[in-house]
């Protein structure tokens, strides 16, 4: 900017915005009442969650089953309909099955060759069912069931049509 009273006009407006906006002593409220807020809910939802909240040694574990029981399910079976899911992972499988947050789970999850086979099978047809992907592949149902939890974890395809 050329006209120095403009640029001396709008440094003084963005520091007045960032001081009236961003001062720590802003922050810090917002903390504090987002602290406040976060805890009036704790206190709500641990009336919900008594066996969540008892105090429990580090090494003590719940029980698996009541921990994840509130959580969506849905149990695969050849009838279980796929959907592709168009433009929303950026990477393609390949990619993603490299990153390092994957690589640790390498030994568990089906070689990227399997899960190229299905998920190509998923693009042509855009929607599919795993009695159609385990007669038309050569692959263990098991590694076509894991093979679609990995799509469907990662955003690749649908149990719903969108």
């Amino acid at each position: 900017i050329n006209d120095k009273n403009l640029r001396k006009k709008l440094g003084k407006n963005a520091q007045a915005r960032a001081k009236k906006y961003f001062d720590w002593s802003i922050i810090l409220n917002q903390y504090s009442s987002l602290k406040e807020e976060l805890n009036s809910i704790r206190r709500v939802e641990s009336k919900n969650y008594p066996e969540m909240c008892k105090k429990r040694l580090p090494t003590a574990r719940l029980d698996p089953f009541y921990l994840f029981s509130s959580y969506p399910s849905e149990i695969l079976t050849k009838n279980t309909n796929l959907y592709l899911i168009n433009d929303v992972v950026p990477l393609n499988v390949r990619d993603l099955y490299k990153l390092k947050s994957i690589d640790y789970a390498i030994l568990a999850i089906p070689s990227i060759e399997k899960i190229e086979m299905i998920y190509d099978i998923i693009i042509q047809k855009k929607s599919t069912n795993i009695e159609f992907l385990s007669s038309s592949i050569n692959i263990d149902v098991n590694d076509i069931h894991k093979v679609v939890i990995w799509l469907l974890k990662f955003g690749y395809i649908s149990l719903t049509e969108e």
